[in-house]
């Protein structure tokens, strides 16, 4: 059991741009696409978090400077920059106890296919 825990928080210490692709190509098998056209959208889907993140660390590096002057000049308090839900993501994902929460949903939810619920 260790070591299958050990498995899945290596693949999501991996990081949404390799997880989520993974994921795409794996559902779009389960639900009976081929496997030329679910490896295209788990790619398409990598290259565009990876262009997400890429524009992200731009606007964060050149907004940054900015901001600062923003703060000294009319005395403002900005303490956080809310850069949404990849790095909550990230943040989440870093807990012990995801990975099993992660597979009790999916047996979940197999389980709730096979009932047709």
């Amino acid at each position: 059991m260790g070591s299958a825990m050990e498995i899945v928080r290596y693949i999501l210490d991996l990081g949404a741009v390799v997880v989520l692709p993974i994921i795409i190509i794996l559902l779009g098998l389960i639900f009976g696409m081929s496997f030329s056209r679910a490896f295209r959208s788990g790619i398409l889907v990598g290259v565009g978090f990876l262009g997400i993140f890429l524009i992200l660390g731009l606007l964060l590096d050149s907004l940054g400077s900015v901001a600062q002057e923003m703060v000294q000049n009319y005395g403002l308090s900005l303490e956080v920059v809310d850069v949404g839900w990849p790095l909550a993501q990230e943040m989440s994902l870093a807990l012990p106890l995801v990975p099993a929460i992660f597979g009790a949903v999916l047996i979940l939810n197999l389980v709730l296919l096979v009932l047709g619920r």
